[in-house]
């Protein structure tokens, strides 16, 4: 679950269908309040899902994100 206050919002930017198999790319921000001496926290990045489909229901099967910020020294 998110911590309270926190949000995320996902935006497809393509989305490849091959018979069984999705995969879907795009991008993201999650926001998260200050909770005490916890700072506010906000980020962008970009995310890559693989879905499949599994007897008519459609289940991640792969995910992976990545924040646009350049990764800490």
């Amino acid at each position: 679950p998110l911590p309270p206050g926190a949000t995320y919002n996902f935006m497809a930017t393509e989305v490849q269908a091959n018979g069984p198999m999705v995969v879907e790319r795009g991008e993201f921000t999650f926001s998260m309040p200050a909770n005490g001496k916890t700072p506010a926290v906000t980020m962008t990045g970009k995310y890559l899902s693989h879905w499949r489909d599994a007897g008519g229901r459609w289940l991640q099967a792969a995910s992976i994100w990545n924040e646009d910020a350049p990764a800490a020294p």
